[in-house]
């Protein structure tokens, strides 16, 4: 006999013992908006059903609203109205303990409703205690979206210690995974079902996952998207599970490698919980990307999942700019840090090499240009690189791991007696400079005191991309390269590339988002042509230091007056994406 499976919501474990004929042991429906403590009161239990929040990192319980839960409400029970949530911030480092006595009762079943925010954890890890929490046994990852809730399914019939016992627990913590280090994770209708003791019957063959849908595939052209998880679970199978996919989809056991079109799961003793099964978008093609991943077994009818994804071009994106507006050279540089780096954990900078004895060097210079202008910058101040210049060079460092389809360009104008030319070559190595297949090396700079942009286009030359050495040189060679005066001006130097991986970086190119006054110190104002939705402040060496959320507005104020002196990172979310923003506190 087939027994048919019919998916409804998010299951991690589901056998036909318990979808019907359960009692509600346990619930919270979290609805009590008046204090933290009060929302975490169990609403409906047995005797003993509580939370306890497992304090670590700088987690807290809040009150949640909002997030679709209102509206959407899933498992709720005894008719809860839909209403508040609990949401747990800053989630990593911190946990929660739900005490859940099954004295009486057996085939445990654990549900929920839950979901991220942008930045909360994508994985959440369910372990569970049978001795009171004196030791805890990892059930359970579950992955965390940033969307809509979804509900999410704990068959603990599979653990006989879980059966008629007083001192049962779960508690649930948090990693990275796919998400943030910081944000929220929320939960709702939070319930606990179980038959009495001695009704539950025996188990049917069964299949079972813990999604109907697999969506948001987001794959470059020419390389694999990053995997979705599932999980599978089979009992009473007389047969392996056997998992393919339709479409430019893949599938494999392994997170990393070993993908193809189709995957078999061992049952042995006819039985397993839990399995991963990761799925990727591998299209040749641009366009939207449909297909089927079809779980089956002997014995039990098949389980469809649709799976929906998108292909796109090569997304071209900021990867470094130096706009020079907060330069300030009460002495000569020659050292320049990018304002702007999209590579995580790296600056971009520029030498200005072989200094001469008694000469000048690099000196802030007023006013600048909107030519070559990015992130709403004002024309603020260049970059005046100071003769003579024979013999010396501007050196950029700008690493492009991870880009392909480089492009080099600037804002310059020169003195009277400033350089004429300016000849770029590149570094595929570090070390050794050519200007190969770089048609346009040399250009002129133009009338004196006049701005002009020039630009070199690396896009043919393949060595360029995704390469950690890239470097870029700026030499002088004519003339007025050996006046013992005159310079060259620099403004808005840009580096853009096409993204080969979507994790590289926090900034969208057509958000703009400004921080003023820079330096600051007292207050900064976040202003964005985009709803500012939570931001966050790192100093020089990544400690969090400063985070509000919920603000949605374009413009606010921040209380700065606390921090130390020094250089602090401002990571913006906004409803289209992230920025990071650099500023000084004096």
């Amino acid at each position: 006999m087939k027994t048919k499976i019919t998916l409804f919501t998010i299951w991690t474990l589901m056998s036909a013992t318990t979808l019907f004929g359960q009692d509600l042991i346990h619930y919270w429906n979290f609805n009590d908006e008046s204090s933290a403590s009060n929302m975490m009161l169990v609403n409906e239990t047995i005797g003993g059903g509580q939370i306890n929040h497992i304090e670590g990192g700088i987690s807290a319980v809040v009150v949640g609203t909002g997030g679709n839960f209102d509206i959407e409400n899933l498992n709720t029970r005894n008719g809860s109205v839909s209403g508040a949530h609990l949401r747990f911030n800053d989630p990593i480092g911190g946990g929660l303990e739900f005490v859940l006595p099954t004295t009486g009762y057996e085939a445990v079943v654990v549900s929920f409703a839950t979901r991220r925010s942008g930045s909360g954890a994508g994985d959440q890890l369910w372990y569970y205690s049978i001795n009171g929490g004196q030791d805890y046994a990892l059930f359970s990852t579950i992955q965390s979206l940033d969307a809509n809730p979804v509900l999410v399914t704990l068959d603990f019939s599979v653990v006989a210690a879980a059966n008629d016992n007083a001192d049962f627990r779960i508690k649930v913590e948090f990693a990275q995974g796919a998400g943030g280090l910081v944000g929220n994770n929320r939960f709702d209708n939070f319930a606990v079902d179980a038959h009495e003791l001695g009704t539950s019957g025996p188990s049917e063959p069964g299949i079972s996952v813990n999604t109907e849908s697999l969506n948001n595939f987001s794959q470059t052209l020419g390389f694999s998207s990053s995997p979705q998880q599932l999980s599978v679970s089979g009992e009473n199978l007389s047969s392996a599970i056997s998992i393919s996919v339709t479409g430019n989809y893949e599938v494999s056991l392994s997170e990393s490698d070993n993908y193809s079109t189709s995957v078999s799961i061992p049952t042995p003793d006819g039985f397993v919980v839990n399995i991963p099964v990761y799925v990727r978008l591998n299209a040749g093609s641009e366009g939207t990307q449909n297909g089927i991943l079809t779980i089956s077994a002997d014995d039990v009818d098949d389980i469809t999942i649709d799976l929906n994804g998108e292909t796109a071009a090569p997304q071209t994106a900021l990867l470094y700019y130096w706009h020079f507006n907060t330069l300030v050279t009460p002495n000569d540089v020659t050292v320049i840090d990018a304002d702007f780096t999209l590579i995580a954990g790296f600056t971009g900078s520029f030498e200005y090499t072989d200094p001469v004895v008694g000469q000048r060097d690099i000196d802030a210079y007023g006013p600048g240009t909107l030519l070559n202008v990015e992130m709403g910058e004002s024309p603020g101040t260049a970059a005046r690189v100071r003769n003579p210049a024979a013999a010396r060079s501007l050196v950029f460092n700008v690493p492009t791991t991870g880009t392909e389809n480089i492009k080099f360009a600037y804002a310059v104008q020169r003195s009277n007696n400033g350089g004429l030319t300016n000849t770029i070559e590149y570094s595929i190595d570090g070390v050794n400079f050519i200007d190969t297949d770089l048609s346009n090396s040399t250009q002129d700079v133009g009338e004196f005191e006049v701005w002009n942009t020039l630009t070199y286009d690396f896009s043919s030359i393949s060595a360029v991309n995704d390469n950690p050495n890239f470097k870029i040189r700026i030499t002088w060679g004519d003339a007025n390269a050996a006046n013992l005066s005159g310079n060259n001006r620099y403004d808005n130097i840009t580096i853009t590339g096409n993204l080969l991986q979507d994790d590289l970086g926090l900034n969208n190119s057509e958000l703009v988002v400004a921080v003023y006054p820079n330096p600051a110190s007292d207050e900064i104002n976040i202003v964005s042509n985009d709803v500012v939705e939570e931001f966050f402040i790192f100093n020089s060496v990544g400690a969090l230091v400063g985070h509000q959320s919920e603000l949605n507005t374009v413009n606010t104020t921040v209380d700065v007056s606390a921090l130390e002196s020094g250089v602090y990172i401002v990571l913006i979310q906004t409803k289209s994406g992230f920025s990071q923003v650099r500023f000084i506190k004096n």
